[in-house]
């Protein structure tokens, strides 16, 4: 069985850049239609990341 659904990246490339209020509600829209793909995997390590980035951000303004 083929899975029809489009990847966060195919998403990405259909949905406007410019206009936040539009590319959310595109992502909702592609979401509720079952057609995007959450990879939580990366999802959790970009978060990771970000949370990593901004305790280094805060030790080095308490410093």
């Amino acid at each position: 069985m083929e899975d029809s659904r489009k990847t966060e990246a195919e998403t990405r490339t259909s949905i406007p850049s410019r206009n936040t209020e539009e590319r959310l509600m595109a992502l909702r829209k592609a979401y509720l239609a079952g057609e995007l793909k959450v990879d939580s995997a990366r999802v959790a390590d970009k978060l990771m990341a970000f949370e990593s980035t901004l305790e280094k951000a805060l030790n080095e303004k308490q410093s």
